[in-house]
């Protein structure tokens, strides 16, 4: 609680004293950064219990995550999830009001943003509008006073090649367009020889050719540089390329967190299925459930054979099934392995060309939404808009989960 005299964040917390972190003066300030750094290097970044709030409302709710040392976390969520407060917590930015964040026995919420080696990329940029573009990368280096100007000089050559601004070295950010400017950002980020990086949104202003080239190259560099990442993206095909781990947020809350494989091939709730990847969903009610399988009765009717459970008869659930995962063939003799379940006749209502894949939109007699399957777009001439198809969908492909309330 403030006592009055001390200085507060805006969602008025309060910020933690200069002086109350330091085991020695602030002469030796270049050796508690070593050692601060010799911690990042060596302990995992363990977060507590942790609580944000904005007035009554809760933003972060009592968030336990741990983070190793070195590695790629993205963050996935929707709009509103707390992706960017999370990030802004760990800079120092935002003072939770319950929680911890420690570095082994070391509480980092003690540290005031500047001392906690942290670099930190917001969504808009924050470039400094007096300072070309490389000054702006050299901004923290110089303040620091960790490297020699030759070092400087390579360092800014090295990370201008490496975002493709070397020809835009001299330009004001009022002369970039939003791309050049979020290349700029990022790249002042990579020089200020952190250990920490914490990207919002680090690639959303770029377009695909390059974004592509980039999110690679920033992996490769990052890893190569052994600095511990969160990265936060909407775009999941982002995520899934260069995250050692994916945390979903959803109000707050952690909806699920592991290895890119597992999220997309193991979600362990509805919210994180329908989150990643593409799905046709249905509703239904379980009437059955046996060691091998899930029995599903549809809303129309329908009956599905789905992955086992511990789901009960009566509970109201939303089955998913991604699209790679449904067949579509011709006729029922095309199906390999058909058992004559989870299969329905329909009608093709539209085609969506994606590039190397098509996708198909099959309307089927008593169910509303039409089933999204994806094919090969080298196979999308044999299919027509209005042909008769026969859809097949494996019990090991739909995903049963109790609806949501």
């Amino acid at each position: 609680m403030s006592n009055g005299n001390e200085e507060l964040y805006d969602n008025g917390a309060t910020k933690p004293l200069v002086k109350e972190y330091l085991p020695w003066d602030l002469a030796g300030q270049s050796e508690f950064r070593k050692y601060l750094w010799n911690l990042y290097s060596k302990n995992s970044i363990k977060i507590r219990n942790l609580t944000v709030k904005f007035g009554k409302k809760v933003v972060l709710d009592n968030i336990h995550l741990t983070i190793h040392p070195q590695e790629y976390l993205v963050i996935l969520g929707p709009t509103g999830a707390g992706k960017t407060t999370l990030l802004r917590t760990i800079a120092g930015l935002i003072n939770p009001h319950t929680g911890r964040i420690s570095l082994g026995d070391f509480d980092l919420l003690k540290l005031p943003p500047e001392d906690r080696e942290v670099a930190y990329l917001p969504q808009n940029y924050s470039l400094f509008p007096y300072l070309n573009v490389r000054d702006n990368i050299l901004f923290s280096p110089r303040v620091k006073k960790t490297k020699t100007e030759e070092e400087m000089s390579q360092l800014v050559t090295e990370v201008l090649d490496m975002v493709g601004l070397k020809d835009r070295y001299d330009a004001f950010p009022n002369e970039l367009s939003g791309g050049m400017m979020q290349r700029c950002a990022l790249a002042r980020a990579i020089a200020a020889d952190t250990k920490i990086f914490l990207l919002d949104e680090p690639l959303r202003a770029l377009d695909a050719r390059l974004n592509i080239q980039l999110r690679t190259e920033i992996r490769a560099l990052i890893k190569e540089l052994g600095i511990t990442t969160l990265h936060v993206t909407h775009d999941q095909d982002e995520a899934l390329a260069v995250a050692d781990r994916i945390l979903i947020l959803k109000n707050g809350k952690i909806s699920q967190m592991g290895k890119p494989y597992k999220i997309y091939d193991k979600p362990q709730n509805y919210f994180s299925a329908y989150f990643i990847g593409e799905s046709t969903i249905f509703e239904g009610e379980v009437t059955e459930v046996t060691e091998e399988c899930t029995f599903v009765t549809l809303v129309s009717g329908h009956k599905l054979l789905c992955k086992p459970s511990e789901l009960k008869p009566g509970d109201v659930v939303k089955v998913l099934v991604k699209t790679e995962d449904i067949t579509v063939k011709k006729s029922i003799e095309e199906v390999e392995d058909f058992t004559g379940d989870n299969s329905f006749q329909g009608i093709i209502s539209d085609q969506i060309f994606l590039g190397k894949f098509t996708n198909l939109l099959i309307q089927i007699k008593d169910i509303t939404h039409p089933i999204i399957a994806r094919i090969s777009s080298y196979d999308s001439d044999i299919y027509k808009i209005g042909d008769e198809v026969i859809v097949y969908i494996s019990p090991h492909s739909l995903n049963p989960y109790e609806r949501e309330r």
